[in-house]
């Protein structure tokens, strides 16, 4: 129980409280969920607990995750934020709260599971159809929109939606939406990366998945790609008259979202199957480029 949560049960007793938490779905590679069995009504969770005072909510998140698993949060994407009488609970001891729960997503991290003996008795990852039937009431329902996601067979962010597309249309022409990003360093040299796929050269960038936003795509291929964290300041261009065969016979027309990024951390380096090779060039050193659609990006960023 946080320090806040403790002062304010020494002055109402067991009382409703509205109560703001911060929790987090981790994932591992194999996409298995962690759940620790709670010490304090027996049943299966995900870790997380009540924001401390002038706490930022991802701070807390990253906080409980640690505390209470031993595992240190590198990346946390919002999944849900869930409040109403669904998530109203008392606990064993009699205290009753009425829940605020701000779910994080968590597939990038590091450390060694190390459960906390004070809150928990054990930890163990599930997979989405091999979960525990005890799972904690007032996170059930959460719980199952996570498993749901995982079962469907309806593309989500956790999917490879052009996987997915191609396994219902084959090789056959569609639209496909990509966002990219200009990257420039102190020096004003352009990052490119040279793909796997033609051993050509050509901006960060990749497909979006069902339910991501272009900005998001673009951040996220960049750290998928590079390592690097970026931030988007404006949005270039967008270019869609371009039609693409790809190597394996897939035809599309492409739209791509530019963006102009800024670095905000990370360090460059990937160990992205797509990636061969990172490097910044200046305008007279430029590589050839992968297709038209990256001469023309090229071209007006220059």
């Amino acid at each position: 129980m946080s320090d806040y949560i403790m002062d304010l049960r020494k002055i109402v007793g067991h009382r409703t409280l509205l109560q703001v938490g911060a929790s987090v779905i981790v994932e591992d590679a194999e996409g298995r969920i962690l759940l620790q069995l709670r010490h304090d009504n027996h049943c299966w969770g995900y870790p997380g607990g009540s924001v401390e005072l002038d706490e930022v909510v991802e701070d807390a998140a990253a906080r409980e995750m640690l505390e209470e698993t031993g595992l240190k949060a590198k990346h946390l994407e919002l999944f849900g934020i869930y409040s109403g009488a669904e998530y109203h609970y008392i606990y064993p001891n009699g205290d009753e709260v009425s829940n605020i729960d701000i779910v994080f997503l968590c597939k990038d991290y590091e450390g060694e599971l190390c459960f906390d003996a004070e809150e928990s008795d054990d930890l163990c990852f599930f997979a989405a159809n091999e979960l525990p039937e005890q799972i904690s009431p007032p996170i059930r329902s959460i719980i199952a929109q996570w498993r749901d996601l995982k079962l469907s067979d309806a593309p989500t962010r956790e999917k490879d939606y052009i996987r997915w597309i191609r396994g219902k249309v084959g090789h056959a022409p569609i639209i496909l939406n990509f966002a990219a990003a200009c990257i420039k360093d102190a020096e004003g040299k352009i990052l490119l990366q040279r793909r796997a796929d033609r051993g050509t050269w050509g901006f960060p960038g990749g497909a979006l998945e069902y339910g991501e936003s272009a900005e998001q795509a673009a951040v996220r291929e960049v750290r998928e790609e590079t390592g690097l964290e970026v931030r988007v300041r404006k949005l270039t261009s967008v270019y869609s008259d371009y039609y693409d065969e790809y190597p394996n016979g897939d035809r599309a027309q492409t739209v791509t979202m530019l963006y102009d990024c800024e670095i905000t951390g990370g360090a460059l380096g990937s160990k992205d199957a797509e990636t061969l090779e990172l490097a910044f060039f200046g305008k007279d050193e430029l590589p050839p480029l992968v297709n038209r659609r990256h001469e023309d990006m090229m071209r007006d960023v220059l």
